[in-house]
């Protein structure tokens, strides 16, 4: 099911192809920060993660939901999409069952899963890909999503997430939360304090508790008008 193509990324396979090819492999990491926002801008950071994930790894994305619950939904805080293998323009992609309640309404209508599907179809064909819709906010649902993702600990982890919400200074937010990630301090209580308005804070408490280590940036884009956006990875 492709809801969101010619809208945040070309259908043409060979611009694809050009936006999502990687140069060269890199390190690898265990878990990467990668914004939600238009391949034509954002290409670049997510060919620096993909360089770093190799081809054949599980990959667990987990996407912060930014929409109201829905009133069926009451009662869970995750949601995963439908399993299945998605026939992609440029290749098929497998996704995984994680055991979660379906939701097709979350997926219809956040992105970040589906600006995956280029540079898994192109780089790591042989990836499989996990999605895990997380509601948490609290410092209880944040040990139940480190619960959850401990199961998968053999993923690789990308969190969909901007450095911040909507802002009218972008570039200093996203300065702030970039040294914040980078200096190992825990994050929740800033976020619940509204002293820092990144989305996917949750997440990346939960993903921090799981993986040693600190944040490290990877690269950032430029002249942010409304929120900003940056790639991080955990080694």
């Amino acid at each position: 099911m492709i809801y969101h193509s010619a809208i945040f990324y070309p259908e043409d396979k060979d611009e694809l192809r050009k936006l999502a090819s990687i140069d060269e492999r890199k390190e690898e990491g265990s878990a990467f920060i990668l914004p939600q926002m238009m391949l034509s801008r954002s290409a670049f950071l997510y060919r620096q993660v993909f360089g770093r994930i190799s081809d054949g790894r599980e990959i667990t994305l987990i996407v912060p939901l930014r929409r109201e619950m829905l009133e069926k939904d009451r009662g869970s805080l995750f949601f995963q999409p439908e399993p299945r293998t998605e026939h992609f323009f440029t290749g098929d992609i497998r996704i995984l069952d994680s055991g979660l309640p379906i939701s097709r309404e979350y997926e219809a209508e956040e992105y970040g899963q589906e600006l995956l599907y280029p540079f898994i179809s192109i780089d790591n064909p042989h990836s499989a890909l996990r999605v895990v819709y997380s509601y948490a906010v609290s410092s209880e649902d944040v040990k139940k999503l480190e619960a959850l993702l401990r199961r998968f600990s053999g993923s690789v982890f990308i969190i969909a997430s901007n450095m911040t919400g909507p802002t009218d200074k972008p570039d200093d937010d996203t300065q702030k939360m970039i040294s914040l990630l980078e200096s190992g301090e825990r994050l929740l209580d800033l976020y619940r304090k509204r002293l820092i308005s990144c989305p996917g804070t949750p997440a990346i408490e939960a993903v921090s508790r799981i993986l040693p280590g600190r944040w490290e940036l990877l690269g950032r884009t430029e002249g942010d008008k409304a929120a900003g956006h940056a790639a991080l990875m955990r080694k």
